[in-house]
């Protein structure tokens, strides 16, 4: 039972660095391209929650790359229909809803730096509801 046991605490281990390296990992938008922030965080993705490392949260000059586990999801600010700023729980959220191929999604990224990200959208133009 031992053999067991450690055979799924380490294979837990494993898959928790693959998660990481997966978010950190870039996708051809990024390639070439310096993010003007990025930070490691976590997010909510519909019914999954993320906790940080597990999220990577990345703006650049044309959009915001967020990118967790297997997936990049790619927001170009135009696409952006709403921003809102507030704590949810115990942390602080940054909510995007947001039209991709005609339908409607919301995000919502627990940030540790929500004035940069204030900063860089308010520069972007994009109203942001919520905390100053």
């Amino acid at each position: 039972m031992n053999a067991l046991s450690d055979i799924f605490f380490y294979g837990m281990i494993l898959f928790l660095l693959m998660l990481i390296l997966m978010s950190r990992k870039r996708s051809t938008d990024e390639k070439g391209l310096t993010p003007l922030f990025e930070e490691q965080c976590g997010g909510r993705f519909g019914l999954m929650n993320f906790t940080i490392p597990f999220v990577r949260h990345s703006f650049y000059k044309d959009f915001i790359l967020i990118s967790y586990a297997y997936k990049k999801v790619k927001l170009p600010y135009d696409k952006i229909k709403l921003i809102k700023i507030k704590r949810n729980l115990w942390s602080l959220g940054v909510t995007y809803e947001y039209m991709l191929n005609g339908v409607t999604e919301t995000l919502i990224i627990w940030t540790r730096h929500p004035e940069k990200v204030r900063d860089i959208l308010g520069y972007r133009g994009l109203k942001i509801l919520g905390k100053k």
